[in-house]
């Protein structure tokens, strides 16, 4: 059953990976697999469970091999038995502290995946859609023909009905992906890392990135015109501070740029980049006609804001340029579930293991009351026929379940408050001690507790005395 469900998890770990592929990466779903030799790992689980099982059944094997055989043969050994819990009511409240561990996790992570999904991406993804292209050129490093032919799609692809517009870019948002290059400022020797990306005119349109000061990017920035960029907010303020970038000059380390600098021709608002949790980076774009590169993706603003067209838009481009590679075409709401993929993962993961942990902590609750009730029957016989009613015998009980719970509990947050940096690094927007979550998991367990002790109260309080002395 174990082995099963590993294989589960396994495929659901798979599902949650391959899924995650960023949009223009292709599809990696079909018929691609993480673990390369399942059986080998089967059979060491296998033989570790085996071991366990082993090393475990020692301290029952030895209770028994030094029990008394008179001991064992009297009739009335119930309250002896009864007696001898510590070491069962030891792993139940071991049950309930690693719930609460994985409860304290799961709940954690759901927020962080909650958290990073509310993220503002600086545009508004209904109305967009994705296709990623590659473009061909002729033979050396002449893009004439790719440049000449990526603005025919473009005409073309703006021209169709339904669309609004249609950009081009190297790097779209969320594609986990991002390329950067050194810039300093004429006169200095201090570089700074700057990511990069390359458009045509008409993406800052397409997302709505609306420009702050000077101008955007245009047609008019040919290959052989200056060399010039546009920066968003970010990049702004960390390379000029408190003076205006439109007119300034950088210079950058890269080697398809003549001179080595460039001009900065206008600033416009930011926009989250490679990864949903990241924070805002500065950014500096660059016209593809200056730096064209094959492999682009088209950024389409549809009419409506639920009417994507990347399906449609790829068949077109298929049918009149079959020359140009179409690699994926997805709605960008598909890039933003893709890119929270990952925290979703670990947040269902977390909860399912959670669930588990607390499905054997209530288990144990149970068992071991269970057990209690059983072999306590001809004491709570004598408390009875001394005047104990059924209310005092269902509060012994459940007593007994809120000290097994208690225990639990302030083992189990004192161990994940102990351990937080262990998960630290996958949190967003929250801190690991968030007492908010310590309260739901207090009241989860709480419930759990008294629902795990309520049939065997109930058992208890219907002992009938006399039977019960009489060990029947």
């Amino acid at each position: 059953l174990g082995l099963g469900f590993a294989r589960a998890i396994t495929r659901l770990i798979e599902h949650y990976l391959l899924q995650a592929v960023p949009v223009g990466m292709g599809d990696w779903s079909a018929g691609s697999t993480l673990i390369v030799n399942p059986w080998r790992l089967a059979l060491f689980f296998a033989a570790l469970c085996l071991g366990s099982t082993l090393l475990v059944s020692l301290a029952p094997l030895t209770q028994v091999l030094r029990h008394r055989l008179v001991a064992g043969l009297k009739s009335h050994a119930e309250g002896d038995r009864a007696g001898r819990l510590d070491l069962r009511r030891l792993l139940v409240v071991v049950q309930v502290a690693l719930s609460v561990v994985l409860l304290f996790a799961a709940g954690l992570l759901m927020r962080t995946h909650s958290e990073i999904r509310s993220n503002d991406l600086g545009f508004d993804p209904g109305p967009l859609s994705l296709v990623t292209l590659h473009i061909p050129t002729l033979r050396g490093n002449d893009n004439t023909a790719g440049f000449a032919l990526s603005k025919d799609i473009l005409d073309q692809v703006q021209a169709l009905p339904g669309v609004e517009t249609a950009g081009l870019a190297w790097r779209v948002p969320l594609s986990m992906i991002q390329a950067s290059e050194r810039f300093s400022l004429p006169g200095s020797d201090d570089d700074i890392e700057v990511a990069i990306n390359i458009v045509s005119p008409e993406y800052f349109e397409a997302l709505g990135l609306a420009p702050l000061a000077g101008r955007s990017l245009s047609r008019d920035d040919r290959l052989d015109s200056p060399n010039v960029v546009v920066l968003n907010r970010a990049a702004a303020a960390q390379l000029f501070a408190r003076q205006s970038p439109v007119g300034q000059r950088l210079h950058v380390a890269a080697e398809d740029i003549e001179g080595g600098q460039v001009q900065v021709v206008g600033v416009v608002q930011d926009s989250r980049f490679a990864r949903l949790a990241d924070p805002i980076r500065p950014l500096i774009y660059f016209p593809y006609a200056q730096r064209f590169r094959q492999r682009m993706t088209l950024v389409v603003r549809s009419v409506r804001s639920d009417g994507p067209v990347a399906r449609p838009l790829s068949e077109l481009l298929r049918r009149e340029f079959p020359d140009v590679a179409v690699v994926d075409a997805q709605p960008m709401n598909e890039q933003v579930r893709r890119a929270a993929a990952d925290p979703k993962m670990n947040a269902d993961l977390a909860l399912g293991f959670g669930l588990f942990g607390l499905g054997l902590a209530a288990l144990g609750i149970f068992s071991v009351l269970s057990y209690t009730v059983s072999a306590s029957g001809r004491a709570i016989g004598i408390r009875m026929a001394l005047g104990a009613t059924a209310r005092d015998i269902t509060g012994w009980v459940l007593r007994g379940a809120g000290r097994l719970v208690a225990l639990g509990l302030a083992l189990g947050l004192a161990a994940f408050w102990a351990t937080t940096r262990l998960l630290e690094g996958l949190l967003y927007g929250l801190e690991a001690k968030d007492p908010r979550i310590a309260a739901a998991v207090v009241v989860v367990l709480a419930v759990v507790g008294f629902v795990a002790a309520l049939l065997p109260a109930s058992r208890a309080a219907r002992i009938e005395p006399v039977r019960a002395m009489r060990g029947e």
